[in-house]
């Protein structure tokens, strides 16, 4: 049986750490990704929303991004 709390498809193996993706020291790993700071920070920002939004999941995000501007395209 389910928990009320969980939903389906939720697995506890899978959990982030939020503290530690909000953290300077998970920032710092992106400002050097590419030589582009723009795309750097889209990066970060792309890794970060997808990690929190399927934490407890087995299921991913994808994101596309211009490598030049470092914005994100929608399909």
């Amino acid at each position: 049986m389910i928990l009320e709390n969980q939903r389906y498809g939720r697995n506890k193996d899978t959990l982030v750490n939020k503290s530690y993706i909000e953290s300077g020291e998970y920032k710092r790993k992106f400002d050097n990704a590419t030589d582009n700071p723009n795309v750097n920070k889209s990066l970060y920002i792309c890794a970060k929303n997808a990690l929190k939004h399927r934490s407890g999941t087995e299921l991913e995000d994808m994101y596309w991004l211009d490598n030049e501007s470092g914005d994100v395209i929608n399909g």
